[in-house]
């Protein structure tokens, strides 16, 4: 872990790398679940490497014959990409470590990126639940 001039923790280099194969049982077996997937990835994510992450469960799950999944990526977005005008959180006090933690992201950007993510899912949800496409998109 480590600490930015800021005090807070960021975690960005603390993982390692789940397909080296000590790592293996850290892979999720996402080549069972029995649909589509959607990876919304916030590129200045500052608690883990989210695209490469998302990279790595595509490729999975085309190697193991599923569809691949639809992957969003948002420049200067941090990790928590919440639903459209909560306030943007690049850090809070994490509930387990009960320290401040570097979320990462752009407070203009990732308010963008809330706004976009949502009707991205919205859509993504009608496309494949009901399949309709009609979401009513935001005016700003």
């Amino acid at each position: 872990v480590k600490i930015t001039k800021s005090g807070f923790l960021t975690f960005m280099d603390t993982w390692s790398n789940p397909l080296e194969e000590r790592n293996h049982q850290s892979l999720i077996p996402l080549e069972k679940a029995q649909g589509p997937f959607l990876f919304i990835v916030g590129m200045d994510d500052q608690n883990w490497k989210s695209e490469f992450y998302a990279q790595i469960a595509s490729e999975r799950l085309q190697a193991h014959g599923k569809e691949r999944p639809q992957i969003i990526c948002y420049p200067e977005t941090g990790h928590c990409i919440d639903p459209p005008y909560f306030p943007p959180s690049r850090a809070s006090v994490h509930a387990v470590l009960g320290e401040a933690v570097f979320y990462g992201g752009e407070p203009k950007a990732h308010s963008k990126a809330q706004v976009d993510a949502w009707q991205q899912i919205q859509t993504f949800f009608h496309k494949h639940l009901n399949g309709k496409k009609c979401v009513k998109h935001s005016k700003i």
